[in-house]
């Protein structure tokens, strides 16, 4: 009885830790006219069962940079159309440093591209510390998103 019990509990484990959403991250750092620039990409799979995307810290440190655009690119099975992007500073519920700028802006089957805004104007947005990302309002079990994001420095 308890090696069956034990069998349905790691088939249970093993199912839920297959069935999470993803997001990893690859980075290229460059030195353009006089520029430090970093370009962070960050490849986004939604959960196989909840369609829901992990918040989660890009790892690397972007302190002390501007973000000056971000692209989203679909994927073969593409996110429900008007998924909304957050990039979250010092904590997954921090400040939205897109401020909204990234609401409805993961579409199922249009790439975009545009710049955090401050006071509603598109500009580059200081940063000050780690970033996280949100994607929200997805409803399509494993999603593919691509997001690019380019600091400098």
């Amino acid at each position: 009885m308890k090696k069956l019990i034990l069998t349905l509990l790691l088939i249970v484990w093993a199912s839920s830790a297959i069935a999470a959403g993803t997001i990893t991250f690859a980075y290229e750092e460059s030195d353009k006219r006089g520029s430090h620039w970093i370009q962070v990409t960050a490849t986004c799979t939604a959960d196989s069962s909840d369609a829901s995307f992990p918040d989660t810290l890009i790892g690397i440190d972007v302190s002390g940079t501007y973000l000056m655009q971000v692209r989203t690119f679909y994927g073969g099975t593409g996110p429900t159309d008007n998924t909304d992007l957050y990039l979250k500073e010092n904590s997954a519920t921090g400040y939205d440093v897109l401020n909204t700028a990234g609401e409805n802006r993961i579409d199922n089957g249009a790439n975009n591209d545009f710049q955090p805004t401050i006071d509603g104007a598109p500009s580059a947005v200081p940063i000050y510390g780690p970033l996280y990302i949100d994607i929200d309002n997805n409803a399509v079990n494993s999603a593919i998103v691509t997001i690019v994001m380019d600091f400098i420095q």
